[in-house]
């Protein structure tokens, strides 16, 4: 199979990492979140786990002596009009604790963290954040982008390479 590039190859190598750094972006951004919570002697302790691709740990929060949850209004003060969604938001005895974005993937779970809490005989509960199916397809959709730019990268890195170090006696580059 003959490949041929036209473009300059500086152009091709930009434009290459470019595509590996948007895969890698990718990968970040759709990481996988679990939380996990547990009861030691009446203190419930929360954890949040990122997982890039699912299996490699990114990213690890940890919530000491949750006491509630709550879902509160996303709406500025005063505009009725705005249509920012509610958010999930762990009370502890320091306050109020809102770990971001891994944490609000959880807001669908609400009722079964709030269930947990009020539940003094339950020792511990995970969830994950693909355990719907429209998080699990959005996973899916994500990690077939992350692995067509990692190979549309590679390729384009490989064929300005090539053009950089052309050398028509070994077999490599333009002819």
């Amino acid at each position: 199979m003959v490949i041929q590039a036209n473009a300059p190859p500086a152009a091709l190598i930009a434009i290459g990492f470019a595509f590996l750094a948007g895969a890698a972006m990718l990968a970040w951004y759709s990481a996988v979140a679990t939380l996990h919570l547990t009861r030691v002697a009446s203190v419930v302790h929360v954890e949040i786990e990122d997982r890039l691709l699912g299996v490699v740990p990114i990213a690890r929060e940890r919530i000491e002596d949750v006491r509630s949850v709550s879902m509160v209004g996303g709406r500025l003060p005063g505009d009725a009009r705005s249509h920012t969604p509610d958010f999930l938001v762990f009370h502890t005895r320091d306050g109020k604790v809102d770990r971001g974005h891994s944490q609000q993937l959880f807001t669908r779970d609400f009722a079964e963290i709030r269930d947990f809490l009020a539940d003094p005989s339950r020792g511990e509960i995970v969830l994950r954040s693909t355990g719907t199916a429209s998080e699990f397809v959005r996973f899916v959709a994500a990690q077939s982008g992350v692995v067509f730019l990692t190979a549309l990268g590679a390729l384009l890195l490989y064929l300005g390479v090539r053009g950089v170090f052309a050398d028509p006696n070994a077999g490599i580059g333009p002819v």
